[in-house]
């Protein structure tokens, strides 16, 4: 019996609570993508981490009609990192994929993106990204354009000349998300990289930084392939004070992991110095953003003073707040309680922190 050939590409979708979205995405993702390939040259692996709205009856009739190359996995409610992980884990693809669950790729993008690069075997694969809002969502639905790329729209580049072109994926319209990279899978798998459970915010940005330390080679595109929908009410806008504390920890968090990785990529000597001092710079900026709005905001000193011991368990360096918190807000617009509790906040905690107590 013939062995089963090897997918050129895995598609990773978590999903929770996303009935709305996936008759259009899964039409998106199967017939717009893959209509030209053979069945096993393709995986699409959804995760349904626990939805509660009916997700997986949206998904099991692609099961039906596509066996071998789309699959339901049903897990208990964990978070998409540990959803998408247990999709890689799962994965058989040359190269992976990781996709959310409301947005939309121009047709036929990944076939042209892998027929393109098939002869380099870059390790990732980057393309660009547009924005759109849920109105341009709904318009789009019935009509995706198709992407139109040729040999010229590809550039193949060392990690460290792309890291150098792209100012450490700072610049304007580069994003460092996994939904606009396609990863070699063996890169991940074998370094052991994976989404980290314990950042609910951030998770897709520090596993493309993980993983830079073993990429050699990227093929990079500046075409939007894919376009971006967030979702209304999503955690990156809270409303309400107890989402604002929950939402500036998770920053300071992340703002912390991220340090981290970038001293490894530093190790790695993949970026040069005063790039990686600067990328450095914008999460350390994180930091002080969210610990001068939990100041601000009136938040208690014990609060302040958590959020502080967070950022140094994760290697990050607390500073007093002047001149380093004063970017970050309007002194004129804050009456004298408000000045007293900065002070406090950012001279005395920082000595507490910093004598670990």
């Amino acid at each position: 019996m013939e062995a089963a050939r090897t997918p050129s590409i895995s598609i990773v979708m978590p999903v929770y609570n996303a009935r709305t979205y996936l008759p259009f995405t899964m039409k998106n993702i199967v017939v717009d993508q893959f209509a030209a390939m053979h069945p096993e040259q393709w995986e699409l692996i959804v995760v349904d981490d626990g939805s509660t709205d009916g997700s997986h009856l949206e998904i099991e009739p692609w099961v039906e009609r596509y066996p071998g190359s789309v699959s339901l996995l049903r897990v208990e409610n964990r978070g998409v990192s540990t959803a998408r992980n247990v999709g890689l884990a799962a994965a058989r693809g040359e190269y992976v994929m990781f996709i959310d669950s409301d947005d939309i790729l121009l047709r036929d993008s990944l076939g042209q993106l892998l027929g393109l690069t098939a002869a380099a075997k870059p390790d990732v694969i980057k393309f660009m990204f547009r924005q759109i809002s849920p109105e341009e969502y709904s318009e789009l639905s019935g009509n995706v354009p198709a992407a139109r790329l040729t040999a010229e729209d590809i550039e193949l580049m060392s990690c460290k000349e792309y890291l150098a072109k792209t100012h450490g994926m700072s610049l304007p319209m580069i994003h460092t998300s996994t939904w606009q990279t396609i990863f070699r899978r063996r890169l991940l798998t074998d370094n052991g990289l994976g989404f980290d459970p314990a950042l609910t915010s951030g998770e897709d940005e520090a596993m493309t930084w993980s993983a830079i330390p073993a990429v050699n080679t990227v093929a990079y595109t500046p075409a939007a392939l894919l376009l971006y929908h967030q979702r209304r009410g999503s955690i990156s806008h809270p409303t309400q004070r107890e989402r604002i504390e929950r939402y500036q920890f998770e920053r300071i968090k992340f703002a912390g992991t991220m340090i981290e990785l970038l001293n490894r990529v530093e190790r790695a000597g993949q970026m040069e110095p005063q790039t990686l001092a600067d990328i450095r710079r914008n999460y350390q900026f994180g930091y002080y953003q969210a610990a001068i709005t939990l100041i601000v905001m009136g938040f208690p000193m014990r609060t302040i003073y958590r959020a502080m011991k967070l950022y140094r368990s994760y290697g990050g360096d607390v500073h007093p707040g002047r001149p380093r918190f004063t970017p970050f807000y309007d002194s004129s617009q804050m009456n004298r309680r408000t000045k007293l509790r900065r002070f406090i906040a950012s001279y005395l905690l920082t000595i507490l922190t910093r004598l670990g107590l």
